[in-house]
């Protein structure tokens, strides 16, 4: 591949920070947090179009998927939760014969978005990682085709974390049920402290598991290796992982709170100026599809992330990473494992 002219990929301002770039490629690993944010923000910047483009194709369509389960479930929902508010007041709910049907509709299309956004996050990472070594002719079609190829093992990795997740949850409900019928006192602690190791325990398994996508993308492993293989790497550096974690979830949460108001305060507008008939049973649908295209927008930006935090923790186990404006040497894949 012909030498990029000039640092690649573009500072994050006018000039490189000090240490960020050597004239020719050169490592700039280990990242500290002023470094990953940088390069993160970097390559956003310079290829967004592109990783908006990729996720928009995936995340629009599971959007309108999920939206329309919204509109035939809506009102089965409503009613359930009226009746639910009979049974407060000691009443006998009456169920509808459909909901059960209509539950697992529901249940369906949310777990198909949580797939496609895997998928999305799979296609970032591709289309990132080609820009990271200099392949800047990478195309939406390519990264798009990479991510639908690697669905099976994303479907295997979404099912085995919500099963999973399930799983702490499960127990920990039941445990928690017999502590707090043991009485007031000894058992409402024992209830409460079950709760509380619960919520920690599934945030320790989102730390160990954050980087099973890149390690999905970059060395080609099924679904339980790729999850092995990223508990083992953030092992040693789980709270420097939830660190970045919570860093980007609150950026993200303070953008898309920003965004999401403006586009809230300028439709509430317009429905007051055209005198709309749109009744609130479709502003869930509607709130749904608008939170997808915001989702699409931001979320490259974890999804970056990530990635480069998967080469620095490499790079901190002496492994060897690809450097900047330089192609990444393939990785040894072994048998699918599902």
């Amino acid at each position: 591949m012909d030498q990029l002219p000039g640092p690649f990929p573009p500072p994050p301002s006018d000039g490189p920070p000090s240490g960020y770039y050597s004239p020719t490629p050169g490592s700039p690993f280990p990242l500290d947090a002023n470094r990953l944010f940088s390069l993160t923000f970097s390559l956003y910047r310079h290829r967004r179009r592109l990783f908006v483009l990729v996720a928009l194709a995936i995340l629009i369509p599971a959007a309108l998927v999920q939206g329309a389960v919204e509109l035939v479930t809506a009102d089965a929902f409503t009613t359930l939760a009226m009746q639910m508010q009979v049974m407060a007041r000691g009443g006998i709910p009456e169920i509808q014969g459909n909901l059960v049907p209509l539950l697992g509709l529901s249940l369906l299309a949310s777990a198909l978005y949580g797939i496609a956004s895997y998928v999305a996050q799979a296609s970032i990472t591709k289309a990132a990682m080609d820009t990271y070594t200099g392949l800047a002719n990478t195309t939406a079609s390519e990264s798009l085709r990479f991510g639908l190829r690697k669905s099976l093992t994303v479907t295997a990795i979404y099912l085995v974390s919500i099963a999973a997740s399930f799983a702490i949850i499960f127990f920990a409900v039941v445990l928690a049920s017999f502590a707090f019928v043991a009485g007031p006192g000894l058992g409402l602690f024992l209830g409460l402290v079950i709760i509380v190791s619960a919520v920690a325990a599934l945030l320790f398994l989102s730390v160990r598991w954050a980087l099973v996508v890149p390690v999905m993308v970059f060395e080609g492993h099924g679904a339980l290796a790729a999850l092995g293989r990223s508990w083992r790497l953030v092992s040693g550096s789980s709270w420097r992982v939830l660190g970045y974690v919570i860093a980007f979830g609150l950026l993200l949460f303070v953008i898309g709170i920003a965004i999401a108001f403006v586009v809230s305060f300028l439709l509430a507008i317009v429905l007051a100026v055209t005198g709309s008939p749109i009744g609130i049973d479709t502003f869930g649908p509607l709130i749904t599809l608008a939170g997808a295209f915001l989702i699409a927008v931001l979320v490259p930006i974890p999804t970056i992330g990530m990635m480069l935090l998967y080469l620095d923790l490499r790079h901190r186990q002496g492994e060897t990473v690809p450097q900047p404006g330089r192609p990444a040497e393939p990785e040894p894949s072994g048998p699918p494992t599902f």
